[in-house]
């Protein structure tokens, strides 16, 4: 399959669409594999990277795999700043 500019076009804005504007350098990348645990459809991957931190989750359908990534950044991220701040209080 071949998309052209119009098709890239409409995938830039929903991933510009997608984008939490309250987070600062959220990057989103998605593909697609073969998995011979999701049968003939394959798997979506979905990488997400929020401050230092970058989590990527697979599954069936898009949505969910984005779901996974996302929760998974965001406990990386409170961990990280958990972690900060107890050295910070302890210095």
């Amino acid at each position: 399959m071949t998309l052209d500019r119009k098709q890239f076009d409409e995938i830039e804005q929903t991933l510009r669409d997608i984008r939490d504007a309250n987070q600062h350098g959220v990057i989103v990348s998605f593909g697609a594999n073969q998995n011979p645990d999701c049968g003939d459809r394959g798997a979506v991957t979905v990488s997400i990277q929020k401050g230092g931190q970058t989590a990527t989750s697979e599954a069936l359908h898009l949505y969910d795999a984005y779901l996974m990534a996302t929760h998974k950044v965001d406990r990386m991220v409170d961990a990280e700043n958990a972690r900060a701040a107890k050295e910070k209080e302890s210095a």
